[in-house]
């Protein structure tokens, strides 16, 4: 259903620009990503994949405790987060980070990204809402990175139910309400 916008994104992702998936709730932000990401293991990149959380939108440091890093012997604060990240992000092989729902992810995890990915200068993937909501200085200004902008546009009632049907592998006709 995305292929024309995840061939694009990966197209720039394997040039090494960042890329904003950017479309309306409905639009299949997440559904893309979630292609994007396989599309990239399948090719032999290490991915490192963050999902943004409106309940966990005010714990610090929420979004990068989910990738697991190793903080052993090091500070666990922001910086110390990005040391560890950007140190891995820098080791050879191809390398990139996904985001679904960066508007959603808390400060000090965006705060991790942006320093390591300016130390690293890896490709960025990642998804939001299309509302123009942040201030020029913020880590989530289209300018802040080199990227292009993908937009999806709102799905379409046809285009929900292949989704659907896709993900619970079962035809059309059995997703009806029971009868009594």
């Amino acid at each position: 259903m995305f292929q024309e916008e995840i061939r694009r994104a990966l197209g720039f992702a394997k040039r090494g620009v960042s890329v904003r998936i950017v479309g309306r709730a409905g639009s299949g932000r997440s559904t893309a990503i979630r292609e994007i990401i396989t599309e990239l293991e399948k090719t032999g990149a290490e991915v490192y994949s963050l999902f943004g959380a409106r309940l966990l939108q005010q714990t610090p440091l929420a979004g990068i405790a989910s990738l697991g890093l190793d903080m052993r012997g090091r500070h666990t604060g922001p910086l110390g987060m990005a040391d560890v990240l950007a140190e891995q992000l820098s080791q050879r092989g191809s390398r990139i980070i996904v985001v679904d729902d960066i508007d959603l992810l808390d400060n000090e995890s965006l705060a991790v990204l942006d320093i390591a990915q300016r130390r690293s200068q890896r490709p960025m993937i990642m998804s939001m809402d299309d509302s123009p909501i942040y201030p020029r200085t913020s880590v989530l200004v289209p300018e802040r990175w080199p990227e292009a902008q993908v937009r999806l546009p709102s799905l379409r009632y046809d285009q929900v139910n292949q989704l659907i049907a896709e993900t619970l592998s079962a035809p059309r006709t059995s997703m009806s309400p029971p009868t009594s």
